[in-house]
């Protein structure tokens, strides 16, 4: 029997055992929708991977749901770092300063 791929919304890379990435390149959405898949992504990668890096594009959005993976990344017993890669406005660049460590591109904002 075939065994079931995993599908992946915010994952870029995977790396059972070592580092994984996500992208976060969309806003957030007052409904929690993007919030509920990314920590749900997140959890998986920690539970899988030795470190979890997050690239941020992103304009912010709603409080609510950017707390919410705050309070994920925070919580992590693996290492994280977040790279902005693009625009990390309002709730986004504080999700982006939840991680362990922080890069930002030169070209960046």
């Amino acid at each position: 029997m075939k065994e079931k791929e995993l599908e992946f919304k915010f994952v870029a890379d995977y790396n059972a055992g070592g580092k994984s990435t996500m992208c976060l390149f969309s806003g957030l959405d007052h409904e929690g929708l993007v919030a509920e898949s990314f920590i749900s992504e997140f959890k998986y990668l920690e539970q899988t991977s030795s470190e979890i890096e997050i690239k941020i594009n992103s304009s912010g959005g709603s409080v609510m749901s950017g707390l919410n993976i705050v309070s994920t990344i925070l919580d992590s017993n693996v290492p994280t770092t977040s790279r902005i890669v693009g625009v990390a406005a309002s709730m986004a660049s504080v999700i982006a300063l939840a991680a362990d460590k922080t890069i930002i591109a030169d070209y960046a904002l």
